[in-house]
């Protein structure tokens, strides 16, 4: 994402809701610990997060956090696969916690065709406000500092006065754009100053001789290759929203808005604005207005009329709330906004689809207004298209992943009897079980029914792909090893009446219908060859019928419809 989002969240219960249906995640307990993958090191103040995904199923999780102790800011990134897995050959140790000068600030992250990551923000060689500039970086692709880019991985920019770089753009060139509201800069490929680019490589957006000045400011590309930039701008009186275009080389689209630029009268706060891209190229602007305010421009910088209520959303009642914590561009160009509502509460959050309707419809764990069960902040999220997300959030103290399922995909294994079963049963996640270590042919049900004494598992699959199990050792010793022959089931499916013939059977035998959650819902014993089961009174599904008898067991699978 080249809209990078600013601070992140720790316990995000987080959903979304596709059109005319309901979205309800829970947390994924499988997923890492309990749901969440941590930094190997302490991380103190996480900001800017982001994830960013390699091949071969990696995420890097990528940040900034600011060290009280040290009064410095450090880049931070560390790598797990898709199931959560740390990986240790990333980095040192598994992270990297970075700076390259007295202190590092990361606020976009993006990955190069090759993977290596670069790392857009602010470097300085003191704490001094005066001395913190703009600056772009490079980390191999296994989070090490790339010493072919810049000076020894880091190219820091002076001549301009103090700026933080808040978006990188990657050109199919290999060059790589830097902006941060009115300021831009154009580098090559191994991180030197493109000079070709605006006046000597970079490009000041002349601002409407109305303003004084502006504050802050983030940026997002088009398809095109028009950028969109917004920043809060001071005019006197009123900091207001400022919204800019211009092109890769330099130059101010005059075709957009008016002479390249769109204002607004209503006041905001400063620098707490931020900017999303839809798929059709509009832009979606959210800024810290008492109420809170949201706004889209259509691709020539005009308001438009059709998104939320004639052009706007206005989603907090209270005045005036705390702060916007987050904007989340989702999938579908749907979006969530995270903030603090009058003191109250700091993870408030809604949720609106791509016409900025509110998804009313949704909850995490329950809940559809807060996140709980503390607040928190979130940076960046990756979603499959049924809704399942994978984010990078934090706390003051940790850097972490993690994810949000639709139904539980762990297994836990249970027995009666010789009967292991396993609480997953749904067609969504593929079954597997084996025993000692050896796949058993078939069994891809829920339920199994033990022939020996051994370690049974059960793998199970989820929607990422990723296997999950549990084992149990079985150790009853008076199992049957002998397979009944000659038993015969029928009909198959049944409606009303299940017959099962056993015609070489001495002696009584015993049978039983389980379901597949492991309900015994019948149970009786025949002395007779042959026996008939009124179903009619069963919930139609899957079921396991048992017949057992001194000689041996049968188990059989049925379907009662």
């Amino acid at each position: 994402m080249n809209s990078k989002i600013t601070y992140a969240l720790i316990v995000l219960l987080l959903t979304f809701q596709l059109p005319s249906r309901s979205q309800a995640l829970i947390t994924d307990i499988g997923f890492g610990n309990s749901g969440v993958v941590t930094s190997p090191l302490p991380i103190y103040h996480p900001e800017r997060l982001e994830i960013l995904r390699q091949t071969g199923d990696k995420m890097v999780m990528c940040g900034t956090d600011y060290d009280i102790g040290t009064n410095a800011h450090y880049i931070d990134m560390y790598r797990t696969d898709m199931c959560g897995n740390l990986d240790s050959s990333f980095g040192i140790n598994g992270s990297m916690h970075f700076t390259f000068d007295q202190r590092n600030y990361g606020a976009d992250f993006a990955l190069q065709p090759d993977e290596k990551i670069l790392c857009a923000g602010m470097q300085a060689s003191s704490n001094a406000g005066s001395q913190q500039f703009p600056c772009i970086s490079r980390f191999t692709r296994d989070g090490l500092p790339d010493s072919t880019f810049g000076n020894a991985g880091s190219t820091v920019i002076t001549n301009y006065g103090p700026y933080t770089f808040s978006n990188l753009f990657l050109m199919s060139d290999g060059k790589i754009i830097c902006s941060t509201g009115t300021f831009t800069m154009r580098f090559s490929s191994d991180g030197q100053v493109d000079t070709s680019f605006g006046v000597s490589g970079a490009f000041t957006i002349p601002i409407p001789s109305s303003f004084s000045f502006t504050y802050g400011g983030s940026s997002v590309m088009r398809n095109d290759g028009v950028i969109i930039s917004e920043a809060a701008a001071f005019n006197g009186t009123d900091v207001i929203p400022l919204i800019m275009a211009f092109d890769t080389l330099g130059n101010l689209d005059s075709t957009y808005g008016t002479d390249g630029h769109y204002t607004q009268s209503t006041p905001i706060a400063a620098s707490n604005n931020y900017i999303m891209l839809q798929s059709t190229g509009k832009t979606v602007i959210v800024t810290q207005t008492y109420p809170l305010h949201c706004f889209r421009l259509t691709t020539n910088g005009e308001l438009d009329t059709t998104f939320g209520t004639n052009g706007y959303i206005d989603f907090v009642a209270s005045s005036p709330p705390s702060s916007i914590r987050e904007f989340v561009p989702l999938r579908n160009d749907r979006f969530m906004v995270i903030y603090s509502e009058n003191g109250i509460s700091d993870n408030m959050f809604k949720v609106y689809d791509s016409e900025g309707v509110l998804v009313s419809n949704f909850s995490i764990n329950g809940n559809t207004t807060t996140f709980a069960p503390n607040a928190g902040w979130v940076g960046d999220a990756i979603e499959l298209p049924n809704g399942e997300m994978t984010i990078v959030g934090s706390d003051l103290s940790s850097l972490s992943v993690l994810r949000f399922i639709l139904e539980n995909s762990s297994p836990t294994i249970t027995a009666t009897d010789t009967i292991l079963h396993s609480n997953i049963n749904s067609a969504s996640f593929p079954t597997q079980w084996y025993l000692d270590g050896n796949l058993i042919a078939g069994a891809n049900d829920s339920i199994y029914t033990c022939t020996q004494n051994g370690t049974y598992t059960v793998e199970v699959t989820d929607n990422w792909n990723c296997v999950k199990s549990d084992s149990y050792v079985f150790t009853s010793t008076g199992i049957t090893q002998n397979e009944l022959s000659g038993v015969s089931v029928y009909p198959i499916p049944a409606n009303n009446t299940l017959t099962i013939s056993a015609p070489e059977i001495k002696g009584n035998f015993k049978i039983a219908l389980q379901s597949l959650v492991g309900s015994i819902v019948f149970e009786e014993e025949f002395s007779n060859k042959a026996a008939q089961i009124d179903v009619s009174k069963f919930a139609k599904g899957t079921y396991q019928l048992q017949i057992t008898s001194n000689e041996g067991r049968v188990v059989k699978k049925v379907i009662l419809q």
